[in-house]
């Protein structure tokens, strides 16, 4: 009898333990949906001459969001994107910067995404504003720990587009006349004038630099110019897609047997490129890539993580204008995942922990799109051997990726 009144207590103390245990379970579940959003500023040129990047960001942002919310969010909190436009506009993106960082409160905030808004927000806000985290796709060498401490860019230096730029036409092209055209913004000045110091590193000498304003609608007398010194390459660093295929076509026009490579642009926007040029863009033969989202020849299709990224966002996006830029969709989608990475290494999203980790952590990151080497004086997440020159452009494998040149 006392052994099964024993053995009756131990049943109802059992029940009571689980009973006790699935309130903690329940309690532990509302405790997580009563967490507030983690919110995230998501200022992108949406519209204007910049929109086709700012809305690919946009797409990275969201899709990295829903996979993030789908695994429970950063630091348990479900992330909410808080959108803004600044339309490629500087002073535009430092009343939106203002918006988001002080009206809607942001933990984490991506973009502006362009070199002069970036740098404009950097100076007005960013740099009074050092507790949360700032990453943009800005090339501008002028980004630095010093213009804003706790700024990230994924756009790689000036100094290394133009350093790719100027050992493929000296290596993959042995160009031996080479002509240097930019127009007259000054990331592009900057990038002209690294390239000829890269070029006397190399114990060369550019045949000239020439100089147009941007949107122009005939560089005809340019070109002149530059023929008239025999160029027999040119080199391009020049900031939009409609003065890419102006120069083509009038290279075309002028019956001129020259090619030109260009930067990290002319290979994102190389369909828009194609479209406006017609025939006259087969002189545009290559730009800077992003070597991971490049093969060789040896390579297997269809095995690398960007690979199996595009498959992704296709189911993703599946109505996805054909025209989209990837590789700024890739490289948003990257970002909003190396700012989970370091808030969940640090337990916040404190922009001075968040950017301490990131200094000294980024070889534990795994993005798509860099092999970053992040320190207190580097926030560039692309550096020198994230870069390669793509040839072939627009002739993508089966698996999405693009030629790399020299293999």
């Amino acid at each position: 009898m006392t052994g099964q009144l024993a053995s009756g207590a131990t049943r109802r103390a059992a029940l009571a333990a689980l009973f006790l245990a699935g309130l903690a379970g329940v309690s532990g579940a509302q405790a997580q949906a009563n967490k507030e959003p983690l919110k995230v500023g998501a200022l992108f040129a949406t519209t204007g001459a910049g929109a086709q990047t700012g809305l690919a960001a946009l797409l990275g942002a969201r899709m990295a969001a829903a996979e993030i919310n789908a695994a429970g969010g950063i630091l348990g909190r479900q992330v909410q994107l808080v959108q803004g436009d600044d339309a490629g506009d500087a002073t535009m993106a430092v009343t939106e910067t203002k918006r988001i960082v002080y009206q809607d409160k942001v933990s984490i905030m991506l973009g502006p995404i362009f070199s002069p808004t970036t740098i404009a927000a950097a100076k007005a806000v960013m740099v009074n504003e050092p507790g949360i985290t700032y990453w943009s796709f800005a090339t501008s060498n002028q980004i630095t720990p010093e213009l804003a401490p706790t700024l990230f860019t994924y756009g790689p230096g000036s100094d290394a587009i133009a350093d790719a730029m100027a050992d493929y036409a000296l290596d993959v092209k042995k160009a031996k006349a080479v002509a240097i055209l930019i127009d007259d913004a000054q990331q592009s000045v900057l990038i002209g004038e690294r390239i000829k110091v890269r070029m006397a590193q190399r114990g060369a000498t550019p045949v000239a630099m020439d100089q147009f304003p941007i949107n122009s609608t005939d560089l005809t007398p340019v070109l002149l110019r530059l023929r008239a010194k025999n160029a027999d390459f040119i080199l391009s660093p020049h900031s939009f897609s409609s003065d890419t295929a102006t120069i083509v076509k009038n290279i075309d026009e002028l019956g001129w047997n020259v090619d030109m490579a260009g930067n990290n642009g002319v290979v994102i926007t190389y369909p828009v490129i194609a479209k406006a040029a017609g025939p006259a863009v087969k002189h545009l033969v290559a730009g800077v890539g992003i070597k991971p989202f490049t093969y060789c020849a040896a390579d297997a299709v269809g095995t690398s993580d960007y690979a199996k990224f595009l498959v992704r966002l296709k189911s993703f996006a599946p109505n996805m204008d054909p025209a989209t830029q990837i590789v700024n969709v890739a490289e948003m989608y990257d970002i909003l995942y190396i700012a989970k990475a370091a808030a969940e290494g640090v337990g916040s999203t404190d922009g001075k922990k968040m950017t301490e980790w990131l200094e000294n952590n980024s070889d534990k990151l795994k993005p798509l799109a860099a092999y970053p080497h992040l320190s207190k004086t580097n926030h560039f997440l692309a550096l020198a051997d994230s870069l390669t020159m793509v040839d072939n452009l627009g002739q993508l494998r089966s698996d999405g990726l693009l030629k790399r040149a020299g293999c």
